[in-house]
């Protein structure tokens, strides 16, 4: 989006052919909030059709932000292509992982010391600059080749998962961790600053160490399956206090490579100089996560292999079944994104689920039976999938998660539950307690980076309450079992929290949510045609003669008549009561004439 785009067809004041705002005016002139306001709403209008971006709650958030002059906004998860040209100046935290970006963010502000873009599989590009205040960056699972230049004050830098193969021959004096897991270096990385503490390089198979020194502040060095024939004197000369992970005992580690003499002196120290050949729970320092993923992956299983995406559907079938679907998926195969499902379907099949839990594999096997008979929901079954093949096991089990969530609202859209009510109103308790639980981990996940606790990982933890609440919140389309519970800092306390909030916010709040429900609308506008076409004529005449004067009357009772911004928060509020009175109004009304009124009754009465 050009801000100089912005002009008189947005309905702001300010905005017009004479007052046009750029850039670069940003920095030089402070921005109204309608300003802030009219940029964002002109990037809302801009979004791609069918892309399913959030950017109407991006847009909320930023507008809660600049409101609240908050330092922190979340704007990940929201399948976001692109992103506003002007931030709000108060920031000094970003998140904008796990959406589906092409560019790094511009226009960033100065303050910023925090800033996550991971999980952006199309990111490529290394931006021209970055804030100089940056001190924490994580670009984790993206598609970078480059490490460009960094920010001077930068402390953490996590890129692990990406296919960088060119590093900076500087590094900022203040770096203290380095995290380059998992890409495709050939050279150690040169010049390092004194003062860094923690450096991972763990499975970049080609890499040679071609160094003749490391920092001697270095407290961790990960190198487990790398492409040394040998250790060099920078490694086996660091301090006894220098904990290096080099792989597990029995695997193709580099306990023979360690020279004899060094060999006996950590024997002699053994308490005192840690090096990892056997990794287990009792090692779990401030990078659980990292040491378990490099845990199962020493555990010598091939990497996935990305077949026909019809011989990937085989295998999970009954053999009976297997001629017959099968067939049907080798056309199906030549669809786009069908290589990213097939890519998922691998991924899947090594989760523990599909390991230790026969049922998960009949539900699945039914679940791609229902694939294969409809266009629409495999559509958006394989664009979930595109974002998610290439990571790591939980990220699999919450992906799949979500696309037993896309069958739910595709059944219900499409008519299944018409005439099975108490079915429908099953499946809507579900995606009721999943939306409650999403908020929940998000406020866990805030926490936890409030409490500086660098090794969160989002995924982890939404997963976590989905998984540890299955039973308890009858969540049944969500998998039984994740691989990394232990690193999610989830406690028991919190689950019982969690559960609780849940099933009260339930008692509460259903029957509001679900008259506001999409799905549920278009229920009504099928079982009910005249009801719902009454209540919509009854909104339409609300806005026309009610709402203009419920407006006028608060803000002039507040003081704040002719104030533009006040007239769109106001008028927004006043709006969804009216709106929402009405739809609560017709969802009575429709259950009450199915004699089915019951099914809003509070389904958890110890929370009653």
């Amino acid at each position: 989006m050009n801000l100089s785009n912005i002009t008189s067809n947005v309905s702001m004041p300010n905005i017009g052919p004479d007052h046009e705002i750029h850039a670069d005016r940003a920095a030089a002139t402070a921005l109204t909030p309608a300003d802030y306001h009219a940029i964002w709403e002109q990037w809302e209008s801009e979004a791609i059709p069918g892309a399913n971006e959030q950017r109407d709650q991006a847009v909320a958030r930023m507008k809660e932000c600049l409101e609240n002059n908050a330092e922190r906004l979340e704007l990940n998860r929201l399948g976001l292509t692109s992103l506003p040209e002007i931030w709000p100046t108060s920031l000094s935290s970003l998140d904008l992982s796990d959406n589906v970006l092409t560019q790094f963010p511009q226009n960033l502000p100065e303050g910023l010391d925090y800033l996550n873009v991971s999980s952006n599989r199309r990111l490529q590009e290394w931006p021209d600059s970055l804030p100089s205040s940056l001190k924490d960056l994580c670009i984790t699972s993206c598609g970078f080749t480059t490490l460009g230049s960094l920010p001077p004050n930068l402390q953490d830098l996590r890129a692990n998962h990406n296919q960088i193969n060119t590093l900076p021959e500087t590094w900022p004096a203040s770096l203290l961790l380095l995290d380059l897991c998992q890409n495709a270096l050939t050279q150690f990385p040169q010049n390092l600053p004194e003062g860094m503490e923690d450096l991972t390089l763990s499975y970049n198979r080609q890499l040679q160490q071609g160094t003749s020194s490391l920092p001697s502040s270095l407290k961790f060095l990960d190198i487990v399956r790398c492409g040394f024939t040998e250790l060099s004197e920078a490694i086996t000369s660091l301090p006894i206090t220098c904990q290096i992970n080099m792989g597990q005992r029995g695997s193709s580690g580099y306990t023979h490579l360690i020279p004899e003499n060094v060999r006996e002196l950590l024997l002699d120290r053994e308490m005192d100089r840690q090096v990892w050949m056997e990794l287990g729970p009792y090692i779990l320092r401030a990078r659980e996560r990292e040491v378990l993923l490099a845990q199962e992956a020493q555990q010598e299983r091939p990497s996935p292999t990305i077949n026909n995406l019809s011989d990937v559907i085989a295998t999970w079938l009954p053999a009976e079944q297997q001629d017959k679907l099968a067939g049907n998926w080798a056309t199906i195969e030549q669809e786009d994104n069908a290589p990213a499902f097939s890519a998922f379907l691998n991924r899947l099949a090594d989760t523990v689920s599909a390991k230790e839990n026969p049922e998960f594999i009949l539900q699945v096997a039914i679940w791609l039976a229902q694939l294969a008979g409809s266009p629409a929901l495999r559509e958006q079954t394989f664009l979930i999938a595109q974002e998610a093949s290439a990571t790591c096991e939980d990220r699999i089990t919450l992906t799949y998660n979500d696309m037993q969530k896309a069958v739910m609202l595709h059944e219900v859209e499409k008519g299944q539950y018409d005439t099975q009510l108490p079915e429908l109103m099953a499946r809507g308790r579900e995606m009721f307690r999943l939306e409650q639980l999403e908020n929940i981990a998000r406020e866990k996940v805030k926490i936890l980076k409030t409490l500086n606790v660098h090794s969160v990982d989002d995924i982890e933890v939404y997963l976590a309450y989905q998984v540890k609440l299955r039973e308890s919140l009858e969540l049944f389309s969500v998998s039984k079992e994740m691989r990394f519970f232990g690193v999610s800092h989830v406690t028991t306390d919190d689950l019982l929290s969690a559960e609780a909030r849940v099933k009260t916010a339930e008692n509460h709040d259903f029957p509001r949510w679900l008259s506001q429900w999409s799905p549920w609308k278009s229920v009504v506008q099928r079982i009910e045609p005249e009801r719902y076409a009454a209540a919509f004529e009854k909104q339409y005449h609300a806005l026309e003669n009610i709402y203009p004067d419920k407006l006028a009357a608060e803000l002039a009772a507040n003081g704040m008549a002719g104030d533009v911004d006040a007239n769109r928060i106001v008028g927004k509020r006043i709006n969804d009561e009216i709106m929402g009175k009405i739809d609560m109004a017709l969802t009575h009304e429709v259950l009450s004439a199915k004699g089915a009124i019951s099914l809003l009754d509070s389904q958890w009465m110890e929370y009653i």
